[in-house]
C-alpha cells in the first residue's frame, strides 16, 4: 500500500509492529514507525488507512483515539475490516471454516453493531459501508472441499449476474465478509 501511495507522489509514514517487516519497509524507501504513538504529535494527516488492522488492537478505543487525533480537519480515517457476520459462519456453518476463521491473533471480531458501539462511544462521525470480497466459487468450494481457494472457480459456470446478485444479497442483509469505515473528523 505504501508502495501506491508513494506512486501517486503522497507524503506517508507508515505503521508497522513486526521488527522485520518494518526494517523491509524502510530499506524499500519508506518512512515507517514501530507504533503509532511514535508519530510526532504536531503531524496531522488527510488520511489515515487501517486494512485488517483493526481486529488486532487489543485497545481499538485507545488505537481510534490516536489515529482521530492525528487527524487534519475534515480528515478521514478508512479502514477495512473482516465481518464477523461472514457468510461461511454466519449462513452456511462449515466447521472447517470456523476453525480457519477464528485467529488466536485477533484481539476482537466487528459486527455492524459492535463497531457503531465503539465509534458512539468515541462519539466520532462515522460510515459503515458493507463488502463482499469472496465470490459464490469461493463458497462453493467452501461447502464441497472444506477448503479456501475457489475464488472465480465456477466463474464460467455461474457467469457475472449470479455472483454480483449473490455478492449484493449479502452485503444488504450484512452477512458479508467484511466492511468499511469512514470516521471523518469536522
Amino acid at each position: 500500500m505504501l508502495d501506491a501511495f508513494k506512486a501517486k507522489g503522497l507524503n506517508c509514514i507508515g505503521v508497522e509492529p513486526s521488527g522485520e517487516f518494518k526494517d523491509f519497509l524502510i530499506q524499500s524507501g519508506h518512512n515507517v514507525v514501530q507504533d503509532i504513538s511514535e508519530i510526532e504529535e504536531h503531524k496531522k494527516f488527510d488520511i489515515i488507512t487501517h486494512f485488517f488492522v483493526l481486529e488486532h488492537i487489543r485497545d481499538p478505543f485507545a488505537f481510534l483515539s490516536q489515529s482521530y487525533d492525528l487527524l487534519k480537519e475534515n480528515g478521514v480515517i478508512i479502514c477495512e475490516i473482516p465481518c464477523a457476520n461472514d457468510p461461511l459462519t454466519s449462513i452456511y456453518n462449515i466447521d472447517a471454516f470456523e476453525k480457519f476463521y477464528w485467529s488466536i491473533a485477533h484481539h476482537y471480531y466487528y459486527t455492524p453493531t459492535s463497531i457503531k458501539y465503539v465509534l458512539n462511544s468515541l462519539k466520532y462521525k462515522f460510515e459503515i459501508v458493507p463488502e463482499q470480497r469472496y465470490d459464490i466459487s469461493n463458497h462453493m468450494k467452501w461447502m464441497m472441499e472444506v477448503k479456501p481457494g475457489g475464488q472465480n472457480k465456477f466463474f464460467k459456470e455461474f457467469g457475472l449476474d449470479l455472483d454480483q446478485t449473490y455478492r449484493q444479497g449479502l452485503k444488504d442483509t450484512w452477512q458479508c465478509d467484511t466492511f468499511f469505515l469512514y470516521i471523518w473528523k469536522k
